[in-house]
């Protein structure tokens, strides 16, 4: 793996850690709900786009609606990256309508990934936020975050950013 870092967007932390993240890494960003894990990761995906790069972001519990309308806020207008197909929302509520009968059943770990990476490879993503990724990991099985890490990082130069 190279030592390429990639900026975050924010110049203050990237002075603090090197230049930015290392490359085809990935990354848990966590903190209490508020504390801008959710604005951290869209600076992240928006300095990528800045820099040419495609993102995804994989909206867990928000709509992709929402998630647009906290970036324009935020004075980042990503329709005209989504138009050209460098930038994908997907929101993962389809993963969790199977266990709306069954509680106790939890995400299909593998299928997520595996539809996760088949979407990096369509669209050649480079930078991925999955915010947050709490509820993809069921508490009854602890190796599904290594599974999920695992698989993203099967992806060679994909930098991920999770959030909880």
């Amino acid at each position: 793996m190279s030592g390429k870092r990639i900026p975050t967007g924010i110049p203050e932390l990237d002075a603090l850690i090197d230049g930015g993240l290392r490359e085809g890494k990935t990354y848990l960003v966590v903190g209490q709900p508020g504390t801008g894990k959710t604005v951290f990761s869209l600076q992240f995906l928006v300095r990528g786009l800045m820099e040419k790069e495609k993102c995804l972001y994989v909206a867990i519990d928000e709509k992709p609606a929402d998630v647009i309308e906290q970036a324009g806020s935020l004075g980042w207008d990503l329709a005209p990256f989504i138009e050209s197909k460098e930038f994908l929302i997907l929101d993962a509520s389809a993963y969790f309508g199977a266990r709306a009968g069954d509680p106790t059943k939890g995400v299909d770990v593998q299928r997520v990934a595996a539809d996760l990476n088949t979407y990096i490879a369509r669209m050649g993503a480079s930078r991925i936020v999955i915010d947050p990724v709490g509820p993809l990991l069921a508490a009854r099985n602890p190796d599904q975050a290594r599974q999920l890490v695992y698989a993203l990082q099967a992806n060679a130069g994909t930098t991920n950013l999770l959030t909880t």
